[in-house]
């Protein structure tokens, strides 16, 4: 075998010509926040593929590196990982014959010896034997598989009904909101959101059962050390801001939030108390806004360009989207049918800052202009971007206008507007997604752009104050109306 690029060899793949030993971690230690996120084990194979002895040893090397790693993995968590393990097996065996768990457990029930012993003798036989097996040699047998089962099944069935019976850990709730929201590793956001509720897992120092009591200490315990955590931004040593955290824990907790919606009973719910944080006002994060001038010589600047950088600045400037809204958007986040027309802003609960986010904003600028690039497919590039990149092409094409400028100015630009043309506070909480005391937002108004003509007459009246606080920028120009075929 002078060659082994020619031969299969198990856990080795090719890539680019290079060896790589490739391994599956087990499916019951998926999520374990040892592993980051990761559902292979992966290391490049460094012997010559022309070297074969050397090549056999290097993969025996990797090979058990990887089962100790896996071994010392579920020693660590043995206990938490099988207890979770058997009491699944035992429901299923309870489905399996058609008994449910706490059977024996409600006060209304009344069975006699007669009943236990039929379910004994018809389903529970080899349960009997190992007992009957351990009193004729006087010391305790390990069960084998089946008897644990059977076990753990006799159990449920005498708990009182109430009483939750399929308890889960972190890290399988969180592997189950994982695969029902088709997240994946290649998208980058995904795997921050991961990555964060991993780092939760690591912070309350490991994995566990869940629930309601747990969560609440661990909660607390989590917001505790991330109060204290610090990152540098910018050269600078920082701590996170309230709100961050608060977002962080939402990301946490969002998995839980929809196991909740999916369990058998309300016995088997966790309840979500998320810790509570001071009322002291956060330091305000203070960007510069664009003035009109340098809004006048942005919109100069995007005019023509045809790509996905228009279409964000021509949506930003009217909406106050960030980034991270955008991303989230669709085509059917668009609605130009409406009179006005209309976008809905901003996806996903565990994605947003702050549920005021979610809004129906009418577009009064450049409409035609921003349904033409809609329909030319630069929305399709903008959202197959990543946040930070979308935010680093910005400040680099902000920067032309003027110093400092970043894709969060154009938030900022958008109260600056507001505040110049003297926008009601609810007006501008509602366009912009603030959050307003005294202001509610029904449900048709939270809800896709399709449903914007449910509320017309609240967007007719988001769109007047738009137009006020645009007019320095809708004045008639021959810019105003730009063919997407002369871009």
């Amino acid at each position: 075998m002078s060659n082994l690029m020619d031969s299969k060899i198990k856990y080795v793949r090719y890539e680019k010509g290079k060896p790589w030993y490739r391994r599956r971690y087990p499916t019951t230690l998926r999520g374990h926040p040892q592993l980051e996120g990761k559902d292979y084990f992966r290391k490049r194979i460094k012997a010559d593929p022309n070297d074969a002895q050397a090549f056999i040893a290097d993969w025996n090397s990797l090979n058990s590196a990887y089962d100790t790693f896996v071994s010392a993995l579920f020693n660590v968590n043995r206990n938490v990982i099988e207890e979770a393990q058997l009491t699944k097996k035992a429901l299923d065996y309870l489905r399996m014959i058609d008994v449910s768990a706490g059977m024996f457990g409600g006060k209304e029930a009344r069975f006699d010896g007669e009943v236990k012993d039929w379910l004994l003798d018809e389903h529970f036989d080899e349960m009997q034997r190992h007992y009957w097996a351990e009193r004729e040699s006087g010391h305790d047998n390990d069960p084998s598989e089946l008897v644990a089962i059977q076990e753990e099944a006799w159990r449920l069935v005498h708990m009182p009904k109430d009483t939750p019976t399929q308890y889960k850990t972190y890290s399988q709730i969180f592997e189950a909101y994982w695969i029902s929201q088709n997240m994946s590793e290649s998208n980058k956001r995904d795997r921050e959101t991961k990555r964060l509720r991993y780092e939760f897992v690591d912070v309350i120092g490991g994995d566990c059962i869940v629930t309601s009591d747990v969560l609440k200490d661990h909660l607390v315990k989590y917001a505790a050390f991330m109060r204290k955590k610090e990152i540098i931004f910018k050269g600078s040593i920082k701590t996170l801001s309230e709100s961050t955290i608060k977002k962080y824990i939402n990301v946490v907790t969002q998995p839980i939030i929809y196991h909740n919606e999916y369990v058998e009973s309300e016995a088997e719910k966790i309840e979500v108390k998320r810790p509570k944080f001071s009322k002291r006002r956060q330091v305000k994060n203070k960007k510069r806004p664009l003035d009109y001038i340098d809004q006048n010589k942005l919109m100069t600047l995007i005019c023509g360009r045809g790509d996905w950088k228009e279409l964000f600045c021509l949506v930003a400037i009217q909406t106050g989207m960030h980034p991270s809204e955008a991303v989230q958007l669709s085509a059917t986040s668009f609605n130009f049918t409406n009179i006005p027309a209309v976008v809905s802003l901003s996806g996903e609960g565990p994605i947003r800052k702050t549920e005021a986010r979610q809004r129906l904003v009418p577009l009064v600028y450049r409409t035609e202009r921003i349904k033409d690039l809609v329909e030319c497919g630069h929305l399709e590039v903008l959202t197959s971007k990543t946040t930070d990149n979308i935010s680093a092409q910005l400040k680099t094409m902000l920067s032309s206008v003027g110093k400092d400028y970043t894709a969060y100015s154009l938030r900022h630009t958008l109260r600056h507007n507001f505040a110049s043309a003297a926008i009601p506070v609810d007006l501008q909480a509602e366009i912009g997604g603030w959050e307003a005391k005294g202001r509610e937002m029904s449900e048709s108004q939270a809800g896709y752009a399709e449903l914007g003509k449910d509320t017309n007459e609240r967007i007719k009246a988001r769109a007047k104050a738009l137009k006020r606080s645009l007019a320095h920028l809708l004045t008639p120009t021959a810019s105003n109306a730009v063919s997407i075929k002369s871009a």
